[in-house]
């Protein structure tokens, strides 16, 4: 099992931060690798079960993802079931740290499998790792412009 962790700061309060994430099937707002999000028919608005697709901007590719985990203003866990990624079991998780007042740190993580045996375990040392670590710093610079920049989010 492989695991992608990166973080950042944003000097904005963690409430702000939880407000955007937490709004589950917008996360296409603030992710650039996405040209649509949303939730799937039937899925409540946010929490434990919720369900919603992902379609990214590049090969017209969605991935679909279901909350696992969710613990309230802190963090939650999404299992991605359905994806074209060569990986499989995948598990990432969105967490928030409050470091004072005003600043937190933003982490993702997520644990994985690649596919195709002997050969996806070598695509994964040469090319999965650093495209997943590169895209989840991305989102997460994409996470920090819009809440710096949206008038209504900040204090």
């Amino acid at each position: 099992m492989a695991t992608i962790t990166v973080h950042r700061r944003i000097q904005v309060p963690s409430e702000t931060i939880w407000k955007v994430i937490s709004d589950f099937g917008a996360i296409s707002k603030f992710n650039p690798y996405l040209k649509h999000s949303e939730l799937l028919e039937g899925s409540a608005e946010c929490g434990l079960g919720t369900e919603r697709q992902c379609d990214m901007k590049i090969g017209g590719s969605y991935m679909r993802e279901r909350v696992i985990d969710w613990q309230e203003g802190a963090s939650y866990t999404v299992d991605i079931y359905e994806s074209p990624l060569p990986i499989k079991n995948i598990r990432t998780t969105l967490r928030i740290h409050p470091l004072n007042v005003g600043l937190c740190e933003v982490y993702m993580s997520s644990n994985y499998e690649p596919r195709f045996g002997f050969f996806g375990k070598v695509l994964d040392l040469l090319i999965l790792r650093w495209m997943m670590r590169y895209m989840f710093a991305g989102m997460l610079k994409g996470l920090e412009k819009y809440v710096t920049r949206t008038p209504d989010l900040t204090p």
